[in-house]
Formats: structure tokens, sequence, C-alpha cells
């Protein structure tokens, strides 16, 4: 397989994100975007990592993602509340993607209409995450990236 920041620079969906500012990785055939701002239990903001399985077109560029899901690397989600986000958490338990990725819930939050590449898919899950989170850092860009 190429090299991350080949596929990033050749998939204009990944290039995008990165573009933005996302921590973008690509390890053994799964999307990475780590630092994503999230609410854990007490209110407190922590970082988690989202994990999408890689459809390849070519080498170098990815194609439309597989499926509306996504995995997760972090604790359990909440609401700005302190409540859990259950609605979107398909299954629980650590879950080894590939060796050094393991996810610990597995997210299902389909749309209206199916996700026509990575950065529409990638930027949904990162605002499910993020909105609590903006209550708590109101720093944070739209895109749940914290602004310096």
């Amino acid at each position: 397989m190429a090299k991350s920041a080949e596929i990033i620079a050749a998939s204009s969906d990944l290039k995008a994100l990165h573009d933005d500012g996302f921590e973008v990785a690509i390890k053994h055939g799964h999307l990475l975007i780590s630092s994503v701002p999230y609410v854990i239990v007490g209110k407190k903001v922590a970082r988690g990592t989202l994990i999408f399985p890689l459809t390849m077109v070519t080498e170098f560029r990815v194609g439309k993602p597989g499926d509306h899901t996504a995995h997760f690397a972090g604790e359990e989600p909440h609401h700005a509340d302190g409540t859990p986000i259950k609605g979107m958490i398909a299954n629980r338990g650590e879950d080894k993607k590939a060796e050094g990725i393991v996810s610990k819930f597995h997210f299902s939050s389909k749309p209206e209409r199916e996700d026509p590449d990575y950065d529409i898919k990638v930027r949904r899950y990162v605002d499910l995450l993020t909105t609590p989170a903006r209550v708590f850092e109101p720093d944070e860009n739209r895109d749940g990236l914290i602004c310096s």
C-alpha cells in the first residue's frame, strides 16, 4: 500500500480534511482521525480517534466509503448534560481492527443519503462528537478542532 501522505495527497476528500486541520493518518487500510474532542463522564472533554476502513480505487486514491458506520477509540461519548450518547452506538467492546488499531465502540449514524466521500462522512461523525464538547470548550471551530 502507498504511504499515508501519498494517499491523502491523491484523494481530494482526504486532502480537504487534512487542509482543514484534521489529524489524518492512514494505517493498515484504515483512515484515522485523531484528537477528536468529545465529552466523557463528569462533563469533561477528552480526545478520541475515529476509525474508518478505507475503500481504495487505486493504490493511491480512495473511493466512496463502503458503508455509513465508524469505529471509535476512546471512552463512551456523552451529551453536554452528562448523559451517554446512546443512539449512535451500535456495539461496544474492544475490537482489534489491525496492528495498533483498536476500537472500543462501533457507531452507526445513517444519513438520509449515503456518504458520497470520506470528507462528508468524517465531518458528520466529528460533528456528532464535538457538538457537546463545544459547550465546555467554546473556542472550538465548526470542525471540532481546537483553535489556537
